[in-house]
């Protein structure tokens, strides 16, 4: 871009920036977008959570300009497009390159606001396992027998829970497994009232997840209530 260009463009952006109307897309970069943009200003264009590295487009068509400091690029068409578009790529810092097909049109400035899409992207990591069957899970243990991949652990080792009373909490049985230590408690309300439980109240910091049977407990009335806790912070 020579000086007069970027000159021009320059004052276009502090002039007219309050003006700008707002396109929001998200990237894909398997099919171009098709955007109009203003023939009679600037447009600008931004990506979530990222910067603009790079834009690709015919010189005699637009004058781009980018923006170091916030990572935006500022695009003026240097002449009106017709009924066939002109391609604008965009790579942006996650390494995502967009082809934009871009139509002109007489109107205020635009704002194209770039969303990455991150689903193919995303990885959940979990290093406690997932058991296939959860109720399978919980019937095996309560049932008194051991999941498979598990193996019985000494209870009285362990630290446990404490509820005031009427409440009295039984522990019944300990597993491990390779990440996690699985106790099986039993609740029991030895007073005369309904009392309520909430499983909240019974968290604990190394706590991966819970099972409260019951959060109802009326006379003499039991619940299990099994933790699985990390391994190391038992």
């Amino acid at each position: 871009m020579d000086k007069t260009k970027a000159i021009t463009l320059s004052l276009l952006l502090t002039i007219c920036s309050p003006m700008l109307a707002l396109i929001e897309k998200e990237m894909n970069e398997k099919e171009p977008l098709l955007i109009h943009l203003s023939s009679n200003s600037h447009n600008r264009v931004a990506v979530e959570n990222g910067y603009i590295e790079k834009i690709v487009g015919d010189e005699t068509t637009f004058s781009c300009e980018l923006d170091r400091q916030t990572g935006q690029a500022y695009i003026a068409l240097n002449q009106e497009i017709g009924d066939l578009p002109k391609t604008l790529t965009i790579v942006t810092s996650g390494g995502c390159v967009q082809d934009i097909h871009v139509l002109s049109a007489k109107k205020p400035s635009e704002l194209l606001f770039l969303k990455e899409s991150s689903q193919e992207d995303e990885i959940e990591i979990n290093p406690y396992p997932t058991h296939r069957s959860t109720i399978d899970f919980l019937n095996t243990l309560i049932a008194g027998q051991t999941p498979e991949g598990y193996g019985r652990r000494e209870i009285d080792e362990l630290k446990h829970i404490e509820l005031p009373s009427p409440l009295e909490v039984v522990p019944i049985a300990a597993i491990e497994g390779p990440f996690e230590i699985v106790i099986q408690y039993q609740i029991v309300n030895k007073g005369k009232k309904r009392v309520q439980l909430s499983q909240k109240s019974l968290e604990t910091p190394n706590q991966n997840w819970a099972f409260l049977g019951s959060t109802t407990l009326y006379r003499y009335q039991t619940t299990p209530f099994i933790v699985s806790l990390k391994k190391g912070g038992v």
